[in-house]
């Protein structure tokens, strides 16, 4: 059984906090309307929400990537659906910041983002890959550039906040 690290808001706030710092710090155009945040739910709702807060971006849209069966097991085909992902503007911003809660294994991110790359109307955007967690022992390279809040070194299972409302102490 995998040790489970039991992540708070505060938690949350920190990651999201450095995300924050790491956007401000590259070219994200000074006209905020041209960048958008993508939201993978459901982990990456709630991030997204502090960056779009913490950034001052108001151009936030939710896509939904579902890789599980219905009793939550991996489907062996890959992902089963993703919705919304072909009804965002792209042609309008010129960067694309997309936000889940962590890069595990990183299908999800990748899979998502070479979708939107796949798209004719992304030719001069930038897609900026953004996590609270990255599973630094999974992905020693960082391949994808991907901004993070903080690094997970081992296997452990993280339970964030939102996961599970019903269990003691979150």
């Amino acid at each position: 059984m995998l040790d489970k690290i039991i992540l708070r808001y505060g938690d949350i706030h920190s990651s999201a906090v450095k995300i924050i710092d790491q956007l401000k710090g590259i070219n994200l155009h000074e006209n905020v309307e041209e960048t958008a945040i993508i939201a993978i739910a459901r982990g990456g709702l709630i991030p997204s929400q502090l960056i779009s807060y913490g950034l001052g971006i108001k151009n936030v849209y939710t896509i939904r990537a579902g890789s599980y069966s219905g009793d939550n097991t991996p489907s062996e085909s890959g992902f089963l659906d993703i919705n919304g992902l072909y009804t965002i503007p792209y042609e309008k911003y010129k960067n694309i910041i997309v936000v889940d809660d962590i890069y595990d294994t990183g299908k999800t991110m990748q899979y998502i983002i070479n979708k939107i790359s796949a798209l004719n109307v992304t030719r001069n955007t930038d897609i900026i890959p953004c996590v609270l967690n990255f599973r630094k022992n999974l992905h020693p390279k960082n391949i994808y550039s991907i901004i993070y809040g903080s690094e997970i070194m081992d296997s452990s299972w993280l339970v964030y906040p939102w996961d599970n409302i019903s269990e003691e102490g979150i």
